[in-house]
């Protein structure tokens, strides 16, 4: 069973960049950038962090702080999720380091932790790996300690497993099943620990938090990436009246015009109040009037620079003539709206398109 998630979500993701994971890193990269780019269009509150497992240098706080934690560098901070983020994971590349993996899975999600304090965030860690070249070395007490600290921090572990490892990776899936005889290859070790990370972290889940460990192979996980967001949605009249039928003189026709909106999964502090407006869709259709409410969130940004907004009192309306953009002044502005005394929809009949002149269909045009 799974509670309401947060709205917005802290991710960390760590990349393996060890010397094995050379052929994959095209792939790995452009996966995460259309994933990031996705969140930018569909979940642009979450806030997303990077960093490199196996790199050449090692440079993250945890290091500073404790010492250790080598060949682990964050190369993007915890921050909204924006085109940087989308640059620095384009700019990832194979490295000769030999890192720990359940290190960086510490790094990250101290980081995570560090950033969204006591905030009502989802949050979780995604490793992408092939544990070939990198290691995941803990013994039980570091498995109950890391997997406590996660635990008590609602922080989801999700890996992405690749390369042929077979009954490794499925192993891991199913941690119970990772008790037998250890795996001969450095990658199955690999998946092992992680496996036990996983199973301790499954014993500490709750029933109203999503599941707290995640093990999927790199084309389950891509297929998951991939799949578009569903959103919650009710049906809501825009509008309901006549459509006219050749002007005045003819008839009429009833229609009603149905729009979609996303339903609210909670009560922002700052809201409007959209019962009284879908009241009285509920009624024309019989239904109770609903309660939820909704808010709306509009920010302007810069064409050439998306992670830069733009402030209500730094911008001017403007209309489109030709190429160029025109200013228009608020008095003259509220001039040029047009009013009308009723909403209405008519057809005043089609002509042939032989008989409509070449040049009308040459770019946007209004005949009046």
């Amino acid at each position: 069973a799974g509670g309401k998630m947060a709205s917005k979500e802290a991710l960390f993701i760590a990349l393996d960049v060890s010397d094995s994971m050379r052929p994959h890193l095209d792939d790995v990269t452009g996966a995460v950038q259309r994933m990031l780019c996705d969140r930018i269009f569909h979940s642009k509150q979450d806030a997303v962090g990077l960093l490199k497992a196996g790199a050449d240098a090692t440079d993250n706080e945890v290091a500073l702080q404790m010492g250790g934690y080598d060949h682990i560098a964050v190369v993007g901070s915890m921050g909204p999720v924006g085109m940087k983020r989308i640059e620095n994971v384009g700019a990832i590349h194979a490295e000769s380091g030999r890192a720990d993996l359940i290190d960086a899975v510490v790094v990250a999600a101290d980081a995570i932790a560090r950033y969204v304090r006591k905030n009502k965030w989802s949050k979780r860690v995604l490793l992408v790996s092939d544990g070939a070249t990198s290691r995941a070395e803990l013994d039980e007490e570091q498995v109950a300690d890391i997997a406590s600290q996660l635990a008590d921090n609602d922080i989801v572990l999700e890996v992405a497993a690749l390369g042929p490892l077979g009954e490794e990776v499925r192993a891991a899936r199913a941690p119970s099943s990772a008790a037998g005889p250890p795996p001969q290859s450095e990658a199955g070790e690999t998946w092992a620990a992680l496996a036990r990370l996983g199973a301790r972290l499954d014993a500490l889940g709750k029933p109203d938090k999503p599941k707290p460990f995640v093990a999927r192979e790199w084309s389950e996980a891509k297929r998951v990436w991939s799949e578009p967001r569903a959103k919650a949605t009710k049906s809501t009249a825009a509008y309901r009246g006549p459509l006219a039928l050749g002007g005045s003189g003819g008839g009429f026709l009833p229609v009603r015009v149905w729009r979609k909106v996303a339903a609210s999964n909670s009560a922002p502090v700052l809201f409007k109040s959209v019962t009284k407006t879908r009241a009285a869709a509920a009624a024309d259709d019989g239904a109770a009037a609903p309660s939820e409410s909704v808010k709306s969130e509009v920010q302007w940004v810069l064409k050439s620079d998306l992670d830069t907004q733009v402030r209500p009192d730094e911008m001017v309306a403007s209309y489109r003539y030709g190429r160029d953009v025109i200013p228009v002044a608020g008095a003259l502005e509220e001039k040029m709206r047009y009013g009308v005394p009723e909403k209405c929809l008519e057809l005043h009949g089609f002509v042939p398109r032989a008989s409509v002149p070449r040049h009308y269909l040459l770019g946007p045009s209004e005949v009046l």
